[in-house]
């Protein structure tokens, strides 16, 4: 399952949304990410670890894989405005 929630004002102004994906029906999946010009920052859990990513704006579509146990949240930058929030 995979849902994205549009934030409140005054974020709306930095953030296209924050989003998240759980539930995949297949034991392993691949997803393809197409680029929309957005930086993301991730949070990735699984039964057996925890990652956090930054995720620049994409030029190409990338593949992803994971379980049906793993599950990810993210916050979707609106183009160019990630730096005032990201060192």
């Amino acid at each position: 399952m995979y849902e994205e929630i549009t934030p409140a004002p005054p974020l709306n102004q930095y953030v296209e949304a924050f989003w998240h994906s759980c539930g995949l029906t297949d034991i392993s999946r691949e997803t393809i990410v197409y680029p929309d010009c957005c930086a993301d920052i991730i949070f990735t859990f699984s039964p057996t670890s925890f990652q956090f990513l930054i995720s620049g704006a994409m030029t190409t579509a990338r593949a992803i894989y994971a379980s049906d146990e793993t599950s990810f949240i993210g916050i979707r930058f609106i183009p160019g405005v990630a730096g005032f929030f990201i060192p």
